[in-house]
């Protein structure tokens, strides 16, 4: 049996990721100790050792918690801060996504955890790529805004220690990830689609990769045990891109609705945007972001096992059914 610690197990992904390798799909190999900063706590499972820290930084607790761990999934991070507010939060970044896992890392090294599991973004990459022109693991990192910037420096401290101590690390990059109780951008669209408002997203062309939560689970296992993972970035996707119309379509079936869309003049959308400090919001609709997971897929002879069109429709199926 494997001994996994999960940080920020009360989280979009960390909860269910808990939930799955302490669940009998894996015939119960995994012991898995969850952290949360919350003392509201994951549902409770036979599988899942439950604890709550409210500082992740503190080292009061994390001696005994890290004895006898085999590996380490660090999902905790701050992530959602408005564009108007990083100047006054943005010291939240260094501060979670930064020395919290620096501070973790150290003290995993100590404690002789043999694998770290780093959940980083594609933001590390930068924010658009150009029609089938996908990011790829060997390009050269060009973060762009705080989150992203310290989600690199992140990988750098981690890997500096990993190569003094000679932990293993493994470091994860996706996309947007989508799956039931999803929040922020896709949850206000689905709520959007789901108004029957008209919306702007009539004939959109671009091309973005998106990864469901079940398949990025599925891969952050892979990484678990996979001899190959050890120190390697790997990029994460449903191995399928979709335009934002087509996105729009696929939540419609899942909420049994029928949009209005419609196709505004582009360069009057944008620069209205943009004046408006919504120029992010233009990027995340029209322009392309894609994922090249050949990589992934080749060194841990991974393929995503759920669909991408199935998925999508299921985190808007089961959105309605939560709310109506």
């Amino acid at each position: 049996m494997k001994n996994i610690l999960v940080t920020g197990a009360n989280g979009f992904l960390g909860k269910d990721l808990c939930e799955v390798l302490s669940g009998e799909q894996f015939n119960h190999q995994y012991q898995v100790t969850a952290i949360t900063r919350s003392p509201v706590l994951i549902s409770s499972s036979s599988g899942v050792k439950l604890h709550s820290i409210a500082d992740l930084k503190s080292s009061v607790e994390w001696h005994e918690l890290l004895k006898d761990i085999n590996t380490i999934v660090h999902t905790a991070a701050a992530v959602h801060i408005p564009k108007n507010k990083e100047k006054e939060l943005g010291n939240s970044f260094t501060s979670v996504n930064v020395d919290v896992t620096n501070d973790l890392a150290l003290r995993a090294a100590a404690a002789g955890v043999k694998r770290f599991i780093f959940i980083s973004s594609i933001k590390v990459n930068g924010e658009q790529t150009e029609l089938s022109t996908p990011f790829t693991h060997l390009d050269t990192p060009a973060p762009q805004g705080l989150y992203a910037e310290s989600k690199y420096l992140a990988e750098q401290k981690l890997k500096h220690i990993c190569k003094k101590s000679g932990m293993e690390f493994v470091v994860l990059r996706p996309p947007l990830i989508y799956g039931k109780n999803v929040k922020a951008n896709l949850l206000q669209l689905i709520k959007a689609i789901d108004s029957n408002l008209p919306l702007p997203f009539g004939r959109t062309e671009n091309k973005r990769s998106l990864i469901a939560k079940e398949n990025f689970i599925d891969l952050i296992e892979t990484c678990i045990w996979h001899p190959r993972a050890a120190g390697q970035i790997f990029l994460a996707s449903d191995d399928h891109d979709i335009s934002t119309t087509d996105l729009i379509k696929l939540l419609s079936i899942g909420l049994n609705s029928s949009p209005i869309l419609f196709s505004p003049n582009k360069r009057l959308l944008k620069s209205s945007l943009t004046f408006f400090g919504k120029k992010g919001l233009y990027s995340r609709v029209y322009d392309n972001l894609q994922v090249d997971i050949s990589h992934t897929k080749r060194t841990l002879d991974w393929t995503p096992p759920f669909s991408c069109n199935d998925m999508l429709k299921y985190t808007a199926q089961y959105w309605r059914n939560q709310n109506k």
